[in-house]
């Protein structure tokens, strides 16, 4: 899975329009839509769905990612909870927003919306009274609620008025990173492992050992299987965060300096590496390709062999580098020391934070609000986490000793063939919008030598990145409008930076570049993002 932002100012539009024709609903006590089983009986210690299996209501989830084709109850693991708890959905997959919009203009509100937390649609949807809030929800109908939700999570999400309208998955934090030893970045640097070796293990860390190593590398092998082979390629498309902020990482460039937010796109040693990167377009140790490519491409040409070196999210590659390890073991990638700066700091890899990836909320067109938090209630039980990542008992895994741990036949099944059963069975976690970091590490079986070290070689260098989540800006506002024209003016930049002729263009087009962000209200925005900090470290207790 990939974080995807995709809505767009038209949701805002379409939010602002409905805001008052839905202020009855908003305003509606949720017993009201609830019916009689708002008079039942609360147990605090037990799950309120346990005493509601009988509950056959059929919940609309959508969940604003592009990929999202599956149907409830069509795979293992959620045809098991739908039968053991009765919840069910029908899942409406989105991506760009056009699906989210047209809900929204006709006042068809799903009953569930999974979005990431980023998108600032999120909270116009809580603003304008159409997200129900958690906590009420759960005071009024399960208590239980209480004893599984993070209370970190619930106090980082709670508005001016008290209230939490989303709950974030893939989470992590302070105190669960200090107390963890299962806590890893997600990017790396990479190289074949057979050809890095052939070359000596060169040292990469400076700009002209890393230059050096991609000329005899390209002088080594230019070609294999009748194809190029890259010296240097990127790990998912060119214009993401692979030449921006996870260059700078690992360049170990601060994100604020004495309280206030750094702008690290300018900063000489960023530059430097640049200019390293434009050295090596120049000399036709770069391909044309890093434009183009896209994940799917990008993987074929890992499984392939075709990049030498690479700047990589380790946790997106874990089939391609079992598939290489399947063909030819000596031709996998290993994570070594990548560009570092002048200094020859150690880099500085964020490892996750408590905004996670996604946020799940519950509209106020529900049709059932009871019967939503006590999904949201089983979905954070030790019960549904187990069950979302590990599947079905005696069918994906057995408990061993009083642990979960995969069945054999299961997971060399998974192995064999995992983009079909990952599928067919759903595990591990397919439906995993409500799992953390931790959890996820602790149910995850053990990984192959290959790809932990890869994984491994993160741990020192990790550090809580939580503090520096920025939200997107209100898309309506100047500097929300700003800062998108910023945004698009830095992603059709960076490709002329890398492509420019010269060092004395480069520094040309930079100028432009800057003067152009500065007509668009730069230091405004870095005023919001370092009153942003503030705020997050003040929620953090840091």
């Amino acid at each position: 899975m990939s974080k995807t932002k995709a809505i767009g100012r038209t949701v805002s539009a379409a939010v602002c329009i409905l805001a008052a024709l839905f202020m009855a609903a908003a305003c509606q006590k949720p017993e009201q839509a609830a019916g009689e089983r708002a008079n039942r009986a609360l147990n605090p210690d037990e799950p309120a769905w346990k005493s509601d299996t009988g509950n056959t209501t059929k919940l609309r989830w959508y969940i604003n990612l592009g990929w999202v084709k599956e149907k409830w109850g069509d795979d293992w693991t959620s045809a098991y909870v739908k039968e053991t708890t009765g919840f069910d959905f029908e899942i409406i997959g989105g991506g760009d927003g056009d699906k989210l919009n047209t809900m929204i203009a006709s006042g068809d509100l799903p009953d569930i919306i999974t979005m990431a937390w980023w998108e600032s649609q999120f909270n116009e949807l809580a603003g304008a009274g159409l997200l129900l809030p958690l906590n009420k929800l759960a005071e009024q109908y399960d208590p239980y609620f209480f004893k599984v939700a993070n209370p970190d999570i619930l106090n980082w999400n709670r508005k001016d008025d008290g209230n939490v309208y989303g709950y974030n998955c893939y989470t992590i934090t302070p105190s669960a990173m200090a107390e963890s030893d299962e806590v890893y970045a997600n990017h790396t640097f990479l190289v074949r492992k057979d050809m890095y070796e052939a070359l000596g293990r060169p040292d990469m860390t400076t700009p002209e050992g890393f230059l050096q190593a991609l000329r005899d590398a390209k002088a080594y092998m230019p070609r294999e299987n009748g194809v190029p082979v890259y010296p240097f390629g990127l790990g998912d498309g060119f214009g993401g965060d692979h030449l921006d902020a996870y260059l700078q990482d690992f360049l170990a460039i601060p994100y604020e300096q004495n309280g206030r937010y750094y702008d690290r796109s300018t900063d000489p040693e960023y530059i430097r590496w640049l200019k390293t990167l434009r050295q090596a377009y120049s000399e036709g140790l770069i391909s044309n390709d890093i434009f183009t490519d896209r994940g799917e491409q990008v993987g074929d040409k890992l499984v392939q062999g075709r990049y030498f070196a690479s700047l990589k999210v380790w946790v997106d590659m874990q089939d391609q580098q079992r598939l290489i390890h399947t063909t030819d073991p000596s031709r996998i990638y290993i994570a070594v020391d990548g560009p570092r700066n002048s200094r020859g700091d150690p880099p500085t890899l964020p490892g996750g934070s408590i905004d996670g990836w996604l946020t799940t909320g519950i509209t106020s067109k529900c049709k059932d609000p009871s019967r939503a938090i006590e999904f949201f209630t089983y979905m954070l039980s030790e019960e549904g986490l187990r069950t979302i990542y590990m599947g079905v008992p005696g069918k994906t895994y057995d408990m061993v000793n009083g642990k979960a741990e995969f069945r054999k036949d299961y997971w060399d099944s998974y192995m064999a063939n995992p983009d079909v059963v990952y599928y067919e069975s759903g595990v591990p976690n397919l439906w995993g919008y409500f799992l953390d970091d931790i959890t996820a590490a602790k149910y995850a079986p053990e990984s192959p030598d290959y790809i932990r070290a890869i994984r491994d070689w993160t741990a020192p260098y990790v550090f809580y990145g939580g503090v520096y989540s920025f939200s997107e800006l209100d898309p309506d506002s100047r500097a929300g409008i700003n800062s998108v024209r910023i945004k698009n003016l830095w992603l059709s930049s960076l490709p002329k930076f890398v492509t420019a002729s010269s060092d004395r263009e480069f520094d040309t087009l930079f100028a432009e570049f800057t003067a152009k962000r500065a007509e668009y209200g730069w230091d405004e925005i870095m005023e919001i993002y370092s009153g942003q900090i503030a705020a997050n470290k003040k929620k953090l207790g840091m």
